[in-house]
């Protein structure tokens, strides 16, 4: 099993960290140096946990123990400190944090890493969104599958939001799920200068007539060049596929048309370029988190 350490691992041990050792006693399923999961546990109720179960957490704070001792903690969380574009989370079996870089303290507003420690997402982030990852953490907790490069609107403190790609991969022991790991990375544009005369000529147009029913085809034959070749050019300056960004520029339209006018939802799906309003419900809730009527209703404000 990979595991993540920092400093919250000695959170996640309640300041033990330095005197657990490897050893333990199986019978008891505690430390050898006294720290019992009953003792540590608390807060999940450890007093109804199968013997099982306890020995999974057991080694889990073992192999936790020994990596932050082994001092590649300290420079990995330095490691994840340092990207302010990425936001990285660990998890445990309850959806509850215990591991988080600075990136995501920030964005949620809170004061220190310490303050997200025990909480779940629906505590950390605005509802309805917060609601919406906790869904995400339970269901890859539940079924042990992971979620993959997944495009979506994510939503921070001063109703900020921003473009992101998700992974949350379940983190396992033995053959059971234990918790989970991931991060979310910025979705970011390259200056469209610094792109191939055609791909730039695709974007501008894209970013003009979001309201038409674009494929990739038309805007690979805006730029000129054969649709594979377009993809291409597309995933290695955007990291994302043509697709990913054709579905970001109708959102992006209808957050603006959803909070700035008070057009019929229905009318607002055909200027962004779909034919049913059920499509564009179905979409802007996968990606959003949220219906269009209840993101109209927060109001949030785009960063």
């Amino acid at each position: 099993m990979v595991v993540a350490g920092s400093k919250q691992l000695g959170a996640l041990l309640e300041g033990t960290v330095s005197e657990i050792q490897p050893s333990v006693e199986n019978e008891a399923g505690g430390f050898s140096a006294g720290v019992r999961i009953d003792e540590w546990y608390s807060d999940h109720d450890a007093n109804s946990l199968r013997q099982g179960e306890r020995h999974v957490l057991r080694d889990m704070m073992v192999e936790l123990a020994g990596f932050a001792q082994s001092g590649v903690g300290s420079v990995f969380e330095e490691l994840l400190d340092a990207m302010d574009d990425v936001v990285f989370f660990a998890k445990d079996i309850e959806g509850r944090y215990r591991m988080v870089n600075q990136t995501l303290v920030r964005r949620v507003g809170a004061s220190s890493k310490e303050g997200l420690i025990g909480h779940r997402a629906d505590e950390v982030f605005p509802a309805p969104f917060g609601d919406a990852f906790r869904a995400q953490d339970e269901h890859v907790l539940e079924s042990g599958q992971s979620i993959r490069d997944r495009l979506e609107l994510h939503f921070y403190s001063a109703r900020a939001t921003g473009w992101c790609r998700t992974f949350k991969i379940p983190w396992r022991s033995a053959s059971s799920v234990v918790g989970l790991m991931g991060f979310s990375k910025d979705l970011q544009r390259p200056a469209t200068d610094r792109a191939p005369a055609g791909v730039a000529r695709a974007m501008s147009y894209l970013d003009q007539h979001p309201d038409q029913r674009l494929r990739v085809a038309d805007l690979a034959a805006v730029a000129e060049m054969a649709p594979r070749s377009f993809e291409r050019a597309i995933q290695d300056l955007f990291r994302a596929s043509a697709g990913d960004l054709i579905l970001q520029a109708r959102i992006d339209r209808a957050c603006r048309l959803l909070r700035g006018t008070d057009l019929p939802v229905a009318h607002i799906a055909q200027e962004c370029g779909y034919a049913e309003h059920s499509s564009f419900s179905r979409q802007f809730r996968a990606r959003v988190g949220l219906t269009p009527f209840g993101f109209r209703k927060i109001g949030v404000e785009r960063r």
